[in-house]
């Protein structure tokens, strides 16, 4: 059984922007991202850069048991609406692991615990349904339909908006947990 104090978060360092890159590239990771396109050292340079001086973002590894398994990001951090949107990925050798969960529980609790945010929002491609079950099992509710909104592969895709309230965390994040066999402590 999984356990969320089981993980940890530090910020990014410059040393870590070879393995952030190596698995945001990995077909597997790319091939599930609104974004799927190579991304090339110095793009990636950019983005840390801009990334460091971003008041709205947060983005850290995620260690579990002292090692480093995934990057994760809250984005657009609105201290006045209290929203923000979030975005993670696993390393490759942790996928179908079910730490992707533990992860996405670890940030959901972040966001409304320690940002005080009121509503989280994203957005996935339609085609990732197993990613779009896994967000309704934490309590996320669909907000609309980008419809044929992204290329990829010759064919436009759908993109899906969801999103959820920290009282609708706070009233069924017990049972999301139970659900998932995982223990907040």
């Amino acid at each position: 059984m999984y356990f969320l104090k089981d993980i940890q978060q530090r910020p990014i360092k410059k040393t870590d922007l070879q393995k952030i890159l190596y698995w945001r590239n990995n077909k597997k990771i790319r091939n599930q991202m609104l974004n799927n396109k190579l991304i090339k050292q110095k793009e990636h340079k950019i983005w840390y850069n801009n990334l460091s001086k971003n008041k709205t973002s947060e983005a850290f590894i995620f260690l579990f048991n002292n090692i480093d398994v995934g990057y994760g990001i809250i984005n657009n951090i609105d201290k006045i609406n209290k929203t923000c949107t979030w975005g993670m990925y696993l390393n490759p050798n942790y996928l179908n692991s079910g730490l992707g969960v533990l992860l996405e529980a670890y940030v959901i609790e972040r966001i409304f615990k320690y940002h005080k945010i009121r509503k989280i929002w994203g957005e996935t491609l339609s085609v990732n349904k197993n990613i779009l079950n896994i967000h309704k099992k934490f309590g996320f509710n669909i907000e609309g339909i980008l419809r044929k909104q992204i290329k990829t592969k010759n064919k436009y895709l759908d993109i899906v908006r969801i999103s959820m309230f920290a009282n609708e965390w706070g009233k069924n994040k017990k049972k999301f947990l139970n659900n998932l066999k995982m223990k907040k402590n």
